[in-house]
């Protein structure tokens, strides 16, 4: 029997390049979270308290979540302009920060400053990130999304442990315990080349190539994607799901599909501004579910990340420190690679909200056990081990779910919104979070506190906020259960036929 195995065409191998660059851009802005591992060298070096080294942490995390420019500019100019902007904006960003240990004196009293350049470095990275997201998510069928964003998000969620054992091999010059003598502006400097390299790569590989489109061509627009004429053979020859999203993209979301008029012509100058359409987006309770579960669950995660070494610290177990910072970005990783494409598979009969479900309770019982157990060794590993599956399982599945309810159209501008509001949310908990360790100060001499009951409330705090994530999680689901059930009964019955 002759062999049916033909080589790839030339569109899945340009798509298999795309992704592998995407998954290189997104491991590049996910360096911004090994913060932790350098956090008290800057804290030792600058002679900051801890509400200022939190504060940087804070801007990084601002700078990722101003996600509505770097959503826009995607979506309106391609995968070559968003990584140009990138390249620019993270190197000269890193180059500031190792600026600036050449004068530790100065910026000891200018933390605003030292501030604004970890804000710079943050939001050019997001443009990485979002040129390598927007590409691939629109390069592949619906039914292989989750895979692709677990994929992508593996190489963001992992690359902090990455970094953090590079940190600890070749920076900490010998000093473990005696931070300011670290290498952290030999660090910087390497951050700063990195990015350059891996956004030129971006602008020269990143291009949009719409599914099922097998005669590619080099008929690509000057931003990256397929042009016009070439897009619409692309969509005639699709699926029904696929071709949907590359013309109304989802005729579920009102606010992304065109206007037909009285005769049911569809008349493109009639479409809704885009404030109207983001004013829709935040009328529909749908939105409103998701965008703030992810807001409780995120801000969550991203204190549980930049405090690891602090919690450590006051509670006497800096000597896990190297396996701790380095346990949610592995087990992230392996969360992304397994429920991604699980719910792919099950998708129809579980929706990935329910999973999500699982996931943030398992996240509260992570944070609940640290205000009894985070001073037990064993009990703060399993805690990073738990925290990390959920930290995993939430950015992955909701762009997913965003891209499923409101299109691909916009996906870049609805998925900016989202992590743009969950930034400003974790200012507030991180500045939360400072002021109650800072409360338990006894030696005004020191800007450091130890004992368990440092860190206790601030985990009572993010408990009640997970709580409140599972809650908002379940009303997602009662609100989606009637079209889930919907959706369910049209699959089994094209499977039927």
């Amino acid at each position: 029997m002759a062999s049916t195995w033909r080589p790839p065409s030339k569109a899945n191998l340009l798509r298999a390049l795309v992704l592998v660059v995407g998954c290189l851009a997104k491991f590049s802005a996910g360096s911004i979270f090994a913060f932790n591992v350098y956090s008290n060298a800057i804290k030792a070096t600058f002679n900051y308290t801890q509400t200022e080294v939190l504060l940087l942490a804070s801007m990084v995390n601002l700078g990722l979540g101003v996600g509505l420019p770097a959503g826009m500019v995607f979506d309106k100019f391609g995968p070559i302009l968003t990584s140009i902007v990138g390249l620019l904006s993270t190197s000269a960003g890193y180059l500031l920060i190792w600026s600036s240990f050449k004068n530790p004196t100065f910026y000891s009293t200018r933390n605003p400053l030292m501030a604004l350049y970890f804000f710079i470095i943050g939001h050019g990275s997001l443009y990485t990130y979002m040129s390598a997201l927007g590409t691939n998510v629109r390069n592949f069928r619906d039914k292989h999304r989750a895979k692709i964003i677990g994929l992508l998000d593996a190489c963001f969620g992992g690359s902090p442990a990455i970094f953090v054992l590079v940190y600890s091999e070749f920076y900490t010059n010998g000093h473990a315990e005696d931070q300011q003598n670290q290498n952290v502006a030999g660090f910087m400097l390497l951050f700063a080349i990195w990015f350059a390299i891996a956004n030129f790569l971006c602008v020269l590989f990143l291009r949009i190539y719409p599914p099922d489109s097998e005669n590619i061509s080099n008929n690509v627009s000057k931003s990256g994607t397929v042009q016009a004429e070439e897009c619409e053979k692309t969509v005639i020859g699709a699926s029904a799901s696929d071709a949907q999203a590359y013309s109304s993209f989802d005729d579920n979301a009102s606010i992304n599909a065109d206007v037909p008029d009285s005769k049911g012509v569809t008349n493109k100058s009639s479409k809704p501004s885009e404030m109207k359409q983001i004013l829709l987006l935040f009328l529909d309770w749908k939105f409103q579910y998701l965008l703030w579960m992810f807001i409780f669950a995120s801000v969550v995660g991203l204190a549980f990340v930049n405090n690891v070494t602090v919690v450590t610290k006051s509670v006497g177990l800096s000597k896990i420190d190297s396996v701790v910072t380095a346990l949610i970005p592995v087990t992230g990783i392996l969360a992304r690679f397994t429920l991604g494409p699980l719910s792919d598979h099950i998708k129809e009969r579980f929706a990935r909200i329910n999973i999500l479900l699982i996931t943030n309770v398992v996240f509260a019982a992570s944070q609940f056990m640290c205000i009894f157990l985070a001073d037990r060794s064993w009990a703060f590993i399993l805690a990073n081990i738990l925290s990390g599956i959920s930290i995993g399982s939430l950015w992955t599945f909701v762009p997913a779910v965003i891209s499923e309810y409101f299109g691909l159209r916009d996906f870049g501008r609805n998925w900016g919104i989202v992590i743009l509001l969950a930034a400003l949310a974790g200012i507030g908990v991180q500045a939360g979070y400072g002021m109650i360790y800072q409360s338990f100060i006894t030696d005004p001499d020191t800007t450091n506190c130890y004992g368990l009951i440092c860190v206790k409330w601030n985990f009572v705090m993010m408990c009640g906020l997970t709580a409140c994530a599972i809650l908002l999680n379940i009303f997602l689901i009662l609100t989606t259960r009637s079209e889930f059930a919907t959706a369910g009964r049209e699959h089994k019955s094209k499977q039927a036929t």
